[in-house]
């Protein structure tokens, strides 16, 4: 059993992190999904907040379908960021793969989040967005920064505890 006031190993402390680093991942990828699902209803029931010239009683059925696919694959990029970064970590947790790259896109969501907020700070004096909107999207955007900022600073004390580990093993 595992006493609470007994210091960890080094190991434990990786399998610990380890399982942190899982858990932040998933829910990267969960907020992928969920800003995915936002946008493309978004797009089917407020199209004219997207879909620039869209009016419903006078924009073909065609021209919609066409117009909603292209929005739902342009907000289809940031699921695939996410899901290349819950990929990649997992398998660092793993399999000691390191990279990069999903580093350097969780930084570049946390400034795409943090710009997110901006617009919706901004947006508040706009009398078109609705504020409750708004205000979810804040709390949405900053939890998302919360755990991408978490993932990078777990697998940095990951990698960190690793090269210990390798260089007490080597000695």
């Amino acid at each position: 059993m595992l006493d609470l006031d007994e210091p960890l190993s080094k190991q434990e402390k990786l399998r610990k992190y380890g399982s942190i680093v899982n858990d932040l991942s998933l829910g990267v990828l969960l907020f992928g999904v969920w800003s995915m699902i936002k946008s493309v209803a978004l797009v089917f029931l407020r199209p004219e907040y997207v879909i620039e010239g869209y009016e419903r009683e006078t924009t073909s059925f065609m021209t919609f379908f066409i117009s909603a696919w292209a929005v739902a694959i342009v907000f289809s990029v940031p699921l695939l960021i996410r899901l290349h970064i819950y990929m990649t970590s997992r398998k660092e947790v793993l399999y000691g793969k390191k990279k990069n790259s999903h580093i350097f896109l969780s930084i570049f969501m946390i400034i795409m989040d943090l710009y997110s907020i901006y617009v919706a700070f901004v947006s508040f004096d706009d009398p078109e967005f609705e504020i409750f909107d708004s205000i979810s999207s804040v709390f949405v955007d900053l939890s998302s920064v919360m755990i991408l900022f978490l993932l990078v600073f777990t697998l940095f004390k990951i990698r960190k505890l690793s090269s210990d580990v390798k260089e007490a093993g080597h000695e």
